[in-house]
């Protein structure tokens, strides 16, 4: 008999002040990332949110702006805009930041729907590549939003943890039920052992 073959996405958002996951969801790797936003709700106004650009969503980031939450993104790469009001850079701003300005996306049928946004141009010497930033929060600093940015590699760290420590290259079932057993199983070691180090550090 031979293996089968298939590819399982883990989403999880993480409180930045916990730095630890407060909801993990699964989904077949087919699947569009932009979904699990759906489950992002229940959110305080004034909440800063930050995810990949593979969550893009244009409908979902005019909610959030509807509901007073800020979120932070990357551009995508075939995103449909406007450029409108650009914003001068201060003089003691990050000399990363090379553009500061108001946007107007357009998606849905035909590009018919718009949602305002910020994009932000940032120059990151550390990777040496340029990011282009997108939120709808028109108050902070272009400086900081690049750190908010920054901050999401917790979630790419805390992946990295689990492929070092844990097996779930391969599952012990095909099913549903079994699959998230074994990842919440390795979430929850990966936990302990996050506690167990945390102890260490403070004794």
């Amino acid at each position: 008999m031979g293996k089968k073959k298939g590819g399982i996405k883990a989403h999880t958002i993480i409180k930045a002040s916990e730095n630890v996951p407060c909801l993990i969801g699964s989904s077949e790797a087919v699947r569009h990332d932009h979904v699990f936003l759906e489950e992002v709700h229940n959110y305080a106004a004034g909440s800063i949110i930050t995810f990949d650009k593979g969550y893009v969503d244009y409908a979902k980031y005019e909610a959030f702006t509807k509901g007073h939450i800020w979120y932070v993104t990357r551009l995508m790469d075939n995103a449909v805009y406007k450029a409108r009001d650009e914003y001068d850079i201060p003089d003691d701003a990050d000399s990363g930041v090379l553009k500061d300005e108001e946007i107007i996306l357009y998606y849905g049928d035909n590009k018919k729907q718009e949602h305002r946004a910020r994009r932000i141009a940032y120059w990151d010497n550390e990777n040496g590549r340029m990011f282009e930033f997108v939120t709808n929060n028109f108050e902070l600093s272009a400086q900081k939003i690049a750190l908010i940015y920054k901050k999401r590699w917790q979630i790419q760290q805390l992946f990295k943890q689990l492929k070092q420590n844990f097996l779930l290259k391969y599952f012990l079932g095909d099913n549903e039920n079994t699959i998230e057993i074994q990842i919440w199983t390795a979430m929850l070691a990966n936990l302990l052992i996050t506690l167990v180090r945390s102890g260490v550090k403070r004794s």
